[in-house]
Order: structure tokens, then C-alpha cells, then sequence
């Protein structure tokens, strides 16, 4: 299944916005000419409601709702073109750390010594980290949903 795919199939909200800075001051790092995002993400979700019976029990009743993030994404200056949300959606999914710092730096020719590539990969491992807890459970955390050719 392709990443619209499964966008499509789970009924996933995509909202992205181009905006002119991040409230978390990345900006800054970036290189001049890039581009900044905010996007939301709903999904379906289902949500636990426990209701006292009166007699010292409770019932589990389980009802629909959705679920939503929102998360800033950059791209440098080489990539100008205007995006979609879902294509947004994908670069931030490309840009999960799965190495440790070292590796990660060279993977994306930064200089290892570098604090502004340090900043940047803090902010690639909390949104990592904050999609593997957004699609917990639903069958879009899979490791098979990932892209795995290199970006």
C-alpha cells in the first residue's frame, strides 16, 4: 500500500500551512530559502468511557472520536516547489531518527560538531518520538508504512 494509500484508507485529516517561522526557533538553523510548516494530523480513534453503574461497578463503552496533532515541519531552500499536506506528512515521516547523532549528521551532511545540526536532530528525534505515540495501536505504526529508500 503507497502512503496516499493508506492515508486515504484510514480516514487520516491532513491540514498543512505554510507559515513564516516555527515557534521553536529553528528558523534560525535553517538554511536561507526554506520553508516552514504547520500540520495537523486527525485520525480516527476510539475512545474508553467508563460510566459508574450506581451499584459500584463500571462499564467500559467504547465511542469514535479523533485524534489530533500538530507538529512543525522545515525543508532547506533546494526543494522550493510548493507542497500538499500529505506531501508534508511524508517528508516529516523521512525525517525520523532511527541513528544516533554521529550517523544521523553524516547522513545529512551536517558537521558533527556542528550545535545548530545538534538542534535540529533534538527536534527529528521529539517529533519522531511523538509520531511513533500518535499512531500507536492503529495499523499505520507499522515499520512496513515507513518509506525505506534513503532521502
Amino acid at each position: 500500500m503507497t502512503f496516499r494509500e493508506a492515508v486515504n484508507k484510514y480516514r487520516v485529516k491532513l491540514t498543512a500551512t505554510l507559515i513564516e517561522a516555527r515557534p521553536d526557533g529553528l528558523r534560525e538553523d535553517m538554511p536561507v530559502g526554506s520553508t516552514h510548516w504547520r500540520l495537523k494530523i486527525t485520525r480516527p480513534a476510539e475512545m474508553v468511557q467508563l460510566r459508574s453503574l450506581g451499584d459500584g461497578t463500571r462499564r467500559a463503552t467504547f465511542r469514535p472520536c479523533r485524534r489530533s496533532w500538530t507538529v512543525y515541519w522545515s525543508q532547506g531552500p533546494a526543494c522550493a516547489e510548493p507542497r500538499d499536506a500529505a506531501e508534508v506528512l511524508e517528508g516529516l515521516k523521512s525525517d525520523r531518527v532511527l541513528a544516533d547523532f554521529d550517523n544521523w549528521a553524516r547522513g545529512w551532511e551536517y558537521d558533527t560538531d556542528s550545535r545548530k545540526a545538534e538542534r535540529i536532530y533534538k527536534a527529528c528525534v521529539k517529533a519522531t518520538k511523538q509520531w511513533a505515540r500518535f499512531w500507536e495501536g492503529t495499523p499505520l505504526a507499522s515499520e512496513d508504512w515507513y518509506p525505506t529508500e534513503a532521502v
